[in-house]
C-alpha cells in the first residue's frame, strides 16, 4: 500500500490545540511606531514545527511583500520543542498611503507544519492561527483603555438591528443584552463595525427594549461593557 498524507488546515480552532501559541489575540499598531513584536511559542516540548507567516488586507486577500503597508519578519521560521521566538510587524513606505483619518484593518496569520512523518496512512494537520491587526494613524491617538461605544448608535430597522460608527475606530461587538450580567445573548455572533460605516445585524432582543448593554474589545483584551440607546 503506497503512503497516503492528508494535510488539513484549520481556521478559527482553539489556540489550546495549536503546538505554535501566540501571546495575544490581537494587535494594534499605531502610526508612531516602526515595529512591533508578538511572542511565539512552541508548547510542543518533542517536536519541531516550521512556521509561516504572513499578512493580510480586511478582505483576507493575502499581500505580497512588495506592496503590502505591514509585513512581517521572519515569513518562515524553524522552532524546536519548547523554544520561545518573536514575530516582528513592521511598516513600509505604503504605510503612508493608508488613510490618516481612520484606523485600517489587517489580518496576521500564523501557520504550524509538523515535521513530516513517515509511514503509511500518516494524518498530518497544519494549524492556522489568524489575528487581527488594527493601523492606528499617529492622527487619531485614543487611550488603549477608552472603549466604552462614544460615537455608536443603535437604530431599529425591519432589516435587524442597525449599529452606526461615527468614529475613526475599529468597534468589536462581542456581546449584546439587555441586561448588564447576561454579557451575551443566546445565539449572538460577534462582529466588527468600521470606522464611519454602519452594520445591521441579526439579534434576539426584545422589541420593547430600550437600550441594550454592549460588550467590547479594547486594545488589551479587556472586554467594558457599556449601555447603548435603541432608538
Amino acid at each position: 500500500m503506497g503512503r497516503f498524507v492528508i494535510a488539513f488546515l484549520l481556521f478559527g480552532i482553539n489556540a489550546a490545540q495549536a503546538a505554535i501559541n501566540v501571546d495575544r489575540t490581537r494587535l494594534v499598531f499605531n502610526g508612531s511606531d516602526k515595529t512591533i513584536s508578538i511572542g511565539v511559542t512552541n508548547t510542543d516540548n518533542a517536536n519541531p514545527y516550521l512556521v509561516q507567516s504572513w499578512i493580510e488586507d480586511a478582505d483576507m486577500n493575502r499581500l505580497p511583500i512588495d506592496i503590502s503597508p505591514l509585513i512581517v519578519v521572519p515569513p518562515v521560521m524553524r522552532m524546536d520543542g519548547g523554544e520561545k521566538s518573536a514575530l516582528r510587524i513592521s511598516a513600509t513606505s505604503h504605510a503612508a498611503l493608508l488613510p490618516s483619518d481612520r484606523e485600517s484593518l489587517f489580518y496576521l496569520n500564523v501557520r504550524e507544519i509538523p515535521k513530516k512523518k513517515q509511514g503509511e496512512n500518516v494524518l498530518q494537520v497544519a494549524i492556522q492561527t489568524t489575528l487581527k491587526v488594527i493601523y492606528r494613524p499617529a492622527t487619531i491617538k485614543r487611550s488603549p483603555l477608552s472603549f466604552d461605544g462614544s460615537g455608536l448608535t443603535l437604530t431599529r430597522t425591519r432589516e435587524g438591528l442597525k449599529i452606526a460608527n461615527s468614529t475613526p475606530y475599529y468597534f468589536t461587538v462581542v456581546g449584546l443584552s439587555v441586561n448588564k450580567n447576561d454579557t451575551k445573548q443566546e445565539g449572538f455572533e460577534s462582529f466588527s463595525v468600521a470606522p464611519y460605516a454602519s452594520s445591521v445585524i441579526k439579534n434576539n432582543l426584545p422589541d420593547t427594549a430600550k437600550s441594550v448593554w454592549a460588550t467590547f474589545i479594547n486594545d488589551y483584551g479587556g472586554r467594558p461593557q457599556q449601555a447603548l440607546t435603541v432608538m
